[in-house]
């Protein structure tokens, strides 16, 4: 309390404080949001960014682009104070922002690689729906995990697992980066060498999800699918030490076990067995057991969360996105926690997820950094109160995480034996299932057969009772007779008959008492196997037993990373509070350090989100908002929509009057997306990389944006383009206002209006080429190469 007083008094003396804190009682997430940051900040808070740059940077997030001169205008002539909220309601709701997720998703999850068997246009066009009808964030990343390529409808998906050749190894690297946030990548020959959480257990953890899984080509079709074994455990052994394991049980990442697999007798564990063309599918597949799976972890829901902050903030709460672990602590732990649990809560919808994360001043802050004169001006006494605070917060939050760790530590070895005993039992079990299915089939068998025999004896004696009777009858009916030739052959016959049935009767009876005999056999069998099967069946340790134990574990696992980052937050308040009198010291003695300790404040600012990060637009946002600048997005998709209302598509025109305008929005987007494609590929094809944290541009990328047809195609007058609606106006001023609407988002400063209007005056005999170099020369500025 001591720290957080101080904290307040901290921010009471700096100027820049000018957003007010959340009230604590507030219910919204974002006010909640909001206190969590602000109660960890040391120094300044930014003020709220203007409407010009919320304006542009929240576009850019959410559809990829910045806005139209026409939209900048109407937001800044907007009085109502609900208008940022509204603003981004109408930009999560437009289809623009499924397609942005879409190629933000598809360079996230295959990091453009070449099409293989599933094409990328099929990808992409599967990802733009799944958006488009907000599909759950858990159900899109299912698909991935199970979708084998045969059901038509989500075949696309299977590019995640097709187009890496479905080698366990590559898919188990990604798996742990893309769905967990841990690169656990060093960690399969032996345990990571930098970071203590990540053990070879761990990757095989997961590996041994996609180790039973394979490609097949379909003979008919010609289709790559993929196939699955029923069976193969996963084993390690370390390079650097004797650790091994001959059994890796399937396990989330720092997550719990999968549930023991069901046991079927040989021959009996597929749905679809192996054979030549014929494509393996058992009756329990391990992918589908971690699809079903991913929810049961609170790493997935935090993972999903840090990777849509990292969206919005250009750096992550845990960063880089794919290195959760201990050593690497999240900068606002109970935010990332709060967001995880908001994940879970609202049943992974990206757009509930987004919305509230937007709303935050913590978003909406400047990224213009404070004066220096405003640092100089906090009191050292109050800054060095807090040291002394935090420090003495310290040697607490140390003994709580030793604790803590021990516990762990025991809990974990005993769950390790308790699962390896399981282990064991089940692999007894097995054999012992195969002899009560092989006694209770031959105990069947014997029952068959007595009673079919038992059947024949019954049928058989009474026939052979009457046909003895008849032979008696028949011999007297020859004595009378005389020697009658005819009754005496007939009498010879049925005697014969006679005797060979009470034959068949005497080895029928005897084969009854052998069957009787095999039958008590196959009894005692039958009993001793089921008896066997059932005393091991008790007596092994239970699923309820080991998830007990598993939840013990799991419980103690957070604790200890939750005392971790505690102590990780106090480490990192303790560094800013340090670099802020620092920085006092050396500016006061004019010392050189005092450039080197600016630096270590602000980045401590911007990753603490108390000062916006300026952000440099990725590949697909610097093409789609050149296009947008230059007016050739605006003039591709008035004409769509000229022609869509021209001739309406049947969708169009069948649907109801208050569908219309929502049905018409999106396919002028998918349409005019279409014939933007050409200029994005040729941006992809030499940005195809993400821009690295200090960008310089190649000798190619300058060239091509100098004099590259694709560049010079958009800032040519020609078909109302910008370059085509500036040359029309005659007032330099409009001009320039116009000019930095369209590009920069904003309205220029009376020195830019007077720059663009000397500009014009001395190049009034070839205005339109003048007007074409202004458009240029905005558009390659570093202003509008970045986000901010």
């Amino acid at each position: 309390m001591f720290s957080r007083v101080l904290h307040v008094l901290l921010g009471t003396l700096c100027s820049l404080l000018a957003v007010p804190a959340a009230a604590e009682d507030s219910p919204s997430l974002p006010a909640r949001i909001d206190s969590l940051v602000e109660a960890t900040a040391v120094g300044p808070l930014a003020p709220l960014a203007g409407d010009a740059d919320f304006l542009r940077r929240v576009s850019i997030d959410l559809i990829g682009t910045i806005p139209t001169a026409a939209e900048a205008r109407a937001f800044f002539a907007d009085s109502s104070p609900d208008k940022r909220n509204q603003l981004i309601d109408r930009l999560l709701d437009s289809p623009s922002f499924a397609r942005h997720m879409a190629l933000t998703f598809d360079v996230m999850l295959m990091e453009r690689r070449p099409d293989k068997a599933v094409k990328s246009t099929e990808w992409q066009a599967w990802l733009y729906q799944s958006f488009l009808t907000n599909k759950p964030l858990d159900q899109l990343c299912r698909e991935l995990i199970s979708a084998d390529g045969a059901e038509p409808a989500v075949r696309p998906a299977s590019r995640f697992l097709i187009d890496r050749e479905c080698e366990p190894n590559a898919v188990t690297r990604d798996a742990g980066r893309l769905l967990f946030g841990m690169d656990l990548q060093c960690a399969q020959c032996h345990d990571h060498p930098t970071v203590d959480d990540y053990l070879q257990e761990d990757y095989y953890g997961l590996y041994a999800f996609f180790h039973r899984s394979s490609l097949f080509t379909d003979t008919k079709s010609k289709m790559t699918l993929v196939a699955e074994k029923a069976d193969g455990e996963a084993n390690f052994k370390s390079v650097f030490t004797d650790n091994s394991a001959d059994r890796v049980s399937p396990r989330l990442p720092h997550g719990p076990f999968a549930a023991a697999e069901p046991v079927f007798a040989k021959g009996e564990e597929y749905v679809s067995a192996p054979a030549k063309d014929v494509r393996a599918i058992p009756k329990h597949s391990r992918r589908a057991q971690l699809a079903a799976m991913l929810t049961s972890t609170p790493q997935f829901r935090r993972n999903l969360a840090n990777r849509v902050w990292a969206h919005l903030f250009g750096r992550g709460i845990v960063h880089p996105v794919d290195a959760h672990h201990a050593a690497n602590p999240p900068t606002h732990p109970e935010v990332l926690n709060l967001l995880a649990d908001e994940v879970g809560r609202t049943n992974y919808d990206l757009k509930q997820i987004l919305r509230p994360i937007l709303q935050t001043r913590a978003y909406q802050r400047s990224c213009d950094p404070p004066r220096a004169a405003e640092i100089a001006a906090l009191d050292p006494a109050g800054i060095k109160a807090l040291i002394a605070s935090l420090e003495s917060e310290r040697p607490s939050a140390e003994q709580r995480l030793k604790e803590h760790e021990t516990d762990l530590a025991q809990l974990t070895q005993d769950l390790r034996k308790t699962r390896g005993e399981a282990l064991n039992q089940q692999q007894a079990v097995i054999p012992l299932v195969a002899e009560a299915k092989t006694a209770q089939e031959e105990l069947a068998k014997a029952q068959m057969s007595l009673a079919a025999l038992q059947e024949s004896v019954f049928t058989k004696e009474p026939q052979a009772v009457a046909l003895a009777e008849a032979v008696a009858k028949a011999q007297e009916a020859a004595k009378l007779l005389g020697d009658d030739k005819t009754v005496v052959e007939a009498t010879a016959a049925l005697a014969s008959r006679a005797r060979s049935l009470k034959s068949e009767v005497e080895a029928a009876r005897k084969s009854l008492d052998d069957l009787k005999k095999q039958l008590e056999v196959a009894t005692v069998r039958q009993k001793a196997a089921s008896e066997a099967l059932a005393a091991a069946q008790q007596s092994a340790i239970g699923d309820k037993k080991l998830m007990e134990l598993e939840r013990k574990m799991l419980e103690r696992h957070e604790q200890t990373q939750a005392d971790r980052f505690s102590l990780a937050t106090i480490d990192a308040r303790l560094a800013q509070a340090k670099a802020i009198l620092t920085w006092q010291q050396a500016e006061m003695s004019q010392s050189p350090a005092a450039s080197q300790a600016w630096s270590t404040m602000i980045d401590g600012w911007t990753n603490n989100a108390q000062l916006a990060r300026l952000r440099q637009l990725s590949c697909e946002q610097f093409a789609l908002s050149l296009a947008q600048a230059s007016g050739i997005a605006e003039q591709r998709a008035q004409a769509v929509r000229e022609a869509l209302e021209k001739t309406p598509p049947p969708e169009l025109k069948d649907a109801a009057e208050a569908d219309q305008s929502r049905i018409l929005a999106r396919l002028v987007e998918e349409q005019t997306f279409d014939k933007l494609l050409s200029t994005l590929n040729a941006f992809t094809s030499l940005y195809a990389t993400q821009f690295a944290e200090e960008f310089q541009a190649t000798v190619n990328q300058a060239l091509f944006f100098e004099n590259g047809s694709a560049v010079q195609s958009l800032i040519g007058p020609s078909g109302g383009n910008l370059a085509h609606r500036l040359v029309k106006i005659e007032s330099p001023q409009e001009v320039a206002d116009e000019l930095y609407l369209s590009t920069l988002t904003r309205f220029p400063t009376e020195e830019e209006r007077n720059d663009v209007a000397e500009h014009l005056k001395a190049r009034a005999a070839d205005r339109a080429v003048a007007i074409g170099e202004i458009v240029w020369a905005l558009l390659s500025s570093n202003e509008f190469r970045f986000n901010h």
